[in-house]
């Protein structure tokens, strides 16, 4: 069971009936003498480590919790018995669950300094460290809401604020880090998000990847990569996915088997794709059909087209199931045989051929080798009966702007906190629109929030055009929804910069004070604002009324 820390002592919490909502700490370690451990997390009294940076790294994220309303944080310096064999194979073990439950997690990113943009080329940001460790890709991909942070704990920006940049860097695409897209990402692909990045322990590449695939192998610290040859064996057992063996290395080997020596072997393979279904495209290549294999103690046993290469070397063309992107050409290895028998093995590691006019025949064989499960996007969307947006104002010399004709699934909670925005789990596709304008000039400003595929997102419209009322349907944002911004900002003339903020938290609602997860929209308006809030209403619909003029 997790152990959770309580954010306001930073001491582990009494074991509950069931786990609260808690915000998760995801970082790089530093000084193992410099973190805290779980048994200095059970005492009182921190007097005698708060000066370490490990414990600031904690305080830091109990503070970053406490502000969205969270009473509980998990971190792994602390929140792991690591005097515990057992504990500490089960915690390894579920790492992935823990992050993918979090409600937010916060990213402190230690060698990160300057407050540049981190988007820009050379940024402390995009050579952070973290981004290069094999455990921080499912600290990545895992949470729902991932927010940034420099050394002195400044908001760098979000997952989704970032996306692009964090693509660039990563490789790993925008649908995969939103968790908003319901197709298939390939073991290949996968694989190959895990590529270049390090560990302390060499098993910890394998290790740090169970959760992301879905399987399960037993810790054996001491084998080395035959943790990842382990890894691999179990994938096939669930699988068919071909792709696995689509990788490529200019490593002098030996001829041998078809599984990968490490997550590095599929650094090329960011665009190989399983192939399931190739009838709707006449022109593609056929598909292999499917077969069962697996492990004997003569091999993987599979049955693939095989095709005739050099007769005096027994070597041939084996075709997978798998391609590069859109509708290309299948690939293939190349299989030598010892002549004898039906036993091949894999040579010229550094290359995947495209398939040609091949006459092949379909062959059952023995290769050292395996294959793959596949990556589903929709097991990891996390859907609410209702999704609750508390829009909060930050003061201002001018006072907060006031709500003059609330509409549709708006409420008033108060002058001082703001408004809640109700969307029910069937109309994931709406938003809903604050309409402000100046007293004096006339201009507009229009701020959406809402949901695309079941994530937040927020957009701001400075001063529209007539025929702005059909904005909020168009092509335009529509492609902005697609983005899923939690953050968004803009300048406007004789103003000042106005941003947007969306963040996980928990609000407490209604007499019997009961605790609801919700989205806290904060909107950052200049000293000078002078703007009113004239309507609330919905967006995303074609039946939204015009704002008042």
């Amino acid at each position: 069971m997790i152990r959770l820390l309580d954010a306001r002592t930073r001491t582990i919490a009494p074991r509950g009936r069931g786990t609260p909502p808690y915000a998760i700490l995801s970082h790089t370690w530093g000084n193992a003498r410099d973190e805290i451990t779980f048994q200095q997390a059970l005492q009182a009294d921190h007097s005698e480590f708060e000066h370490l940076l490990g414990y600031q790294k904690i305080v830091g994220a109990c503070d970053f919790a406490l502000r969205l309303g969270f009473e509980h944080v998990w971190a792994d310096t602390c929140c792991i018995d690591k005097t515990d064999y057992n504990v500490l194979s089960t915690a390894l073990g579920y790492m992935f669950q823990w992050y993918r439950n979090a409600e937010i997690c916060c990213v402190y990113l230690h060698d990160v300094v300057a407050q540049a943009d981190p988007r820009s080329p050379g940024s402390e940001f995009r050579n952070s460290r973290w981004f290069r460790r094999g455990w921080t890709l499912q600290e990545l991909i895992a949470p729902r809401q991932v927010v940034f942070f420099n050394r002195n704990w400044d908001e760098i920006g979000t997952k989704s604020s970032l996306l692009e940049t964090i693509t660039q860097i990563t490789n790993i695409p925008s649908q995969v880090l939103l968790m908003n897209h319901p197709g298939e990402m390939s073991i290949a692909q996968c694989m190959s998000w895990a590529s270049g990045r390090e560990t302390s322990r060499v098993e910890d590449r394998a290790y740090s990847l169970m959760g992301l695939l879905g399987v399960t192998i037993p810790m054996l610290y001491g084998e080395g990569e035959k943790a990842f040859e382990r890894l691999q064996l179990e994938i096939i057992k669930n699988s068919d996915d071909h792709s696995i063996f689509a990788w490529t290395t200019n490593e002098n080997r030996r001829a041998g088997c078809l599984l990968a020596r490490s997550p590095d072997d599929f650094a090329n393979s960011h665009d190989i794709r399983q192939v399931i279904d190739n009838n709707a495209n006449p022109n593609a290549a056929p598909v292999v059909g499917p077969a069962h294999y697996g492990m004997t103690n003569k091999g993987l046993r599979i049955t693939l087209p095989l095709e005739p290469l050099d007769p005096i070397t027994n070597t041939r063309w084996a075709t997978l199931n798998c391609r590069r992107g859109g509708n290309g050409p299948l690939l293939r290895i190349r299989l030598q045989g010892d002549g004898r028998s039906t036993i091949y093995q894999r040579i010229d590691f550094n290359d995947l051929q495209p398939v040609g006019n091949a006459n092949a025949t379909m062959t059952q064989i023995y290769v050292k080798g395996t294959a793959k499960r596949s990556f589903e996007i929709r097991d990891w969307i996390r859907t609410e009966p209702e999704y609750l947006f508390v829009v909060r104002h930050r003061e201002n010399r001018n006072g907060c702007p006031r709500i003059t004709c609330p509409t549709m699934n708006w409420v008033d909670i108060g002058q001082d906190e703001g408004f809640l925005l109700r969307i029910p789990h069937d109309d994931r596709g709406h938003s809903g629109i604050l309409a402000f304008r100046h007293p004096e000039t006339g201009r507009r400003l229009e701020i959406s929030i809402g949901l695309h595929n079941y994530s937040p997102w927020c957009w701001m419209l400075d001063n529209p055009n007539p025929h702005f009322t059909q904005f909020w349907q168009d092509q335009q944002i529509h492609d902005e929804r697609s983005k899923n911004r939690d953050r968004h900002n803009i300048d406007i003339a004789n103003v000042g910069n106005v941003s947007v903020e969306i963040n996980r938290g928990c609000y407490v609602e209604g007499p019997g004070q009961q605790r609801r997860m919700c989205w806290y929209v904060d909107i950052n308006f200049p000293q000078n604002w002078s703007y009113v809030l004239e309507a609330l209403q919905r967006g995303c619909c074609p039946d939204r009324p015009d704002v008042p003029r």
